[in-house]
């Protein structure tokens, strides 16, 4: 079973789908592990889901992180279309946190 779900996938050109990146995860407060997780999880789809699609999945785990408080304060508190309410934000938010560990 575990075979043919990732040889039909394959036969489709892709390994991951949108469905994977909601497994994906973040353990611990574990930013760096979660970030490569999330970068191969779209680094293996065919099809990449729209900036908005990304975000609220990306921001969903997010949400679970300590770390991550002050960056999402400064997000809610943006006005919808800024740069401080983005994919782009979110995910530099991270990098710049990953390093910090």
């Amino acid at each position: 079973m575990f075979e043919q779900y990732f040889r039909s996938n394959e036969e489709a050109g892709a390994l991951y789908g949108t469905e994977d990146l909601l497994e994906v995860r973040s353990h611990s407060d574990d930013l760096k592990s979660f970030l490569q997780n999330w970068d191969a999880g779209i680094a293996g789809m065919k099809r990449i889901p729209d900036q908005n699609t990304l975000k609220d999945l990306f921001i969903r785990q997010l949400r679970k992180s300590r770390r991550m408080a002050f960056d999402l304060d400064v997000y809610d508190r943006s006005p919808e279309g800024s740069h401080q309410r983005s994919y782009g934000f979110l995910a530099q938010s991270v990098i710049c946190l990953q390093g910090n560990a």
